[in-house]
């Protein structure tokens, strides 16, 4: 069978579907019955969890950039008597975080051939703004909050 192309159980006819990496609801053409056809499990791992964990792999470079430099503002905060992280330390922070998201959701986006998922990056970057950078005064006053 050609890519794409499934015989039905209930008259045999061939079923062309436009994806074999989701889940498809269709009518068969030649005698009108509903069909569902679901992807082969080894696909659907490919491209649903296999395409997280490929991404969570792309982007661990910049994980581990983020990482550093945390390491690196802790030690200085340390060596100032714990003196508070200056807000100018925040914005690359924020803008590492940022990246890193984007990135993953490229990577997942183009393992599962799809436009990024946008509103998942903003998900990702309200909650580490809010548990990271708003935790802070001076970060909330300069940038409204």
């Amino acid at each position: 069978m050609g890519e794409g192309l499934q015989r039905l159980n209930q008259c045999g006819g061939a079923l062309v579907l436009e994806s074999q990496l989701k889940v498809v609801s269709t009518n068969c053409g030649h005698c009108g019955a509903a069909n569902q056809v679901v992807p082969l499990l080894i696909i659907s791992n490919s491209f649903g969890t296999g395409a997280q964990v490929f991404a969570d792999a792309a982007a661990w470079r910049l994980r581990q950039e983020i990482d550093r430099f945390r390491v690196k503002v802790d030690r200085q905060r340390r060596a100032n008597h714990w003196k508070p992280e200056s807000v100018e330390s925040m914005e690359p922070w924020n803008e590492m975080e940022r990246a890193y998201w984007m990135h993953f959701a490229e990577t997942k986006a183009k393992m599962r051939g799809e436009a990024p998922d946008l509103e998942y990056v903003e998900s990702r970057m309200k909650s580490f703004r809010q548990y990271s950078l708003e935790t802070d005064q001076r970060w909330r006053a300069k940038h409204g909050g």
